[in-house]
């Protein structure tokens, strides 16, 4: 099995449907679908129960929130590369697993296009994000785009599953520690792959994780006064950034940060 969808939901029973509808009506049905229901009271488990057999795996129970949902997801899971599919997201068209499974081969993490359901036409990711400096740019001042990632399951085994102290971060701490950390293999997909709901905590909440990032970073603070010097002097890098040393020197303090950490443990 190549590909694992999962996605995570609670009393959203509409927004499920519209997901459910995008899972159904693909042209290849060469994935598993995995949902976990955080114990819904909205109608969403009757929803589940009466399509149950569009899914390799179901539960709807209470949970410890987003992360502890998607790390049970991930633990029931078979597929070799992940995709978080969340409920009221939806799959772009009924061509995406077909389009997207010949591209899932040894990289670690891909990175596909997704639009966003107030800009329908522009995607998000693009083939610049994937870039050395352009991914690193990405992740300290923006995020990846989680829904439109496909993590290879072993990901969580060597990089460490989803933090699940952080309410709406869990998914960027795991990329900064995978790609920039890890330095895990990354390559871009060329296709809209998801319309992202943007009615979701993490885009309505904005300031929470702006806060669960700082609060990452003052936690790790060889780490944290790096990522806040880059940040806070970012035109001084991008000044020095067209001849790349900016970007290596960072790269290489992330690598001794990586080593110093491993001799650490």
């Amino acid at each position: 099995m190549i590909l694992s969808i999962i996605t995570i939901s609670y009393n959203n029973c509409e927004g499920l449907q519209k997901t459910l509808d995008s899972i159904i009506s693909q042209t290849c049905r060469d994935f598993e679908w995995v949902v976990i229901d955080g114990g819904s009271t909205d109608g969403s488990r009757e929803l589940i129960e009466r399509n149950q057999d569009e899914m390799t795996y179901w539960c709807s129970e209470l949970d410890k929130g987003i992360y502890h949902a998607m790390n049970k997801g991930i633990s029931k899971a078979h597929g070799k590369y992940l995709q978080f599919l969340n409920s009221g997201d939806v799959l772009a068209d009924v061509k995406v697993v077909e389009s997207i499974l010949p591209f899932l081969k040894e990289k670690e993490i891909y990175l596909a296009n997704m639009y966003l359901t107030s800009k329908i036409g522009e995607p998000v990711v693009n083939p610049a994000a994937v870039e050395p400096s352009g991914i690193l740019n990405t992740i300290l001042f923006g995020a990846i785009m989680h829904p439109a990632s496909y993590i290879k399951k072993d990901c969580f085994e060597k990089y460490g599953y989803y933090d699940e102290n952080l309410k709406i971060s869990s998914d960027w701490w795991f990329f900064f520690r995978s790609i920039i950390l890890g330095n895990a293999s990354v390559s871009y997909c060329p296709v809209v792959v998801v319309v992202f709901d943007e009615t979701g905590i993490s885009s309505v909440q904005p300031s929470v994780g702006a806060s669960e990032r700082k609060k990452v970073l003052g936690d790790h603070p060889a780490l944290g006064q790096l990522a806040f010097f880059y940040l806070d002097n970012y035109e001084i890098v991008k000044a020095l950034k067209n001849s790349k040393i900016a970007f290596l020197l960072f790269r290489f303090y992330f690598f001794l940060y990586r080593k110093w950490s491993l001799i650490r443990k």
